[in-house]
């Protein structure tokens, strides 16, 4: 699975030190974005990332067919009493997914028992 962070970049995690810390950046960057080429924590991790990017993205490979906006500023979109509902709906899928991946992959390598 070719990895990407659709909105990832726009969340306060992006600039947690974990992320900075762990190097999951430049660990994907190394295998060429590969998730499943990825050490067993990073590739936690990573769909983990992946999972809480999903829960806020506009990209259609999440949302699915709806209207894009050009970024988080695009007035068109984002404006007072707009109606996201549908945004939501068209996450929810990708989301627990990729949330069930990241807790699996969790279980199976035994992560979530190391401190």
């Amino acid at each position: 699975m070719k990895l990407t962070l659709p909105g990832f970049s726009t969340t306060p995690q992006h600039v947690c030190s974990l992320f900075r810390i762990c190097g999951l950046k430049v660990a994907l960057k190394s295998v060429g974005w590969q998730i499943n080429h990825l050490a067993p924590e990073m590739r936690v991790l990573a769909y983990s990332a992946c999972a809480l990017a999903s829960s806020i993205s506009f990209d259609i490979a999440i949302t699915g067919p709806s209207p894009q906006p050009e970024s988080f500023a695009d007035r068109s979109v984002f404006y007072p009493g707009a109606d996201f509902r549908s945004y939501g709906v068209g996450r929810a899928p990708m989301f627990h997914a990729l949330r069930e991946r990241a807790i699996s992959l969790a279980c199976e390598t035994r992560i979530q028992l190391e401190v």
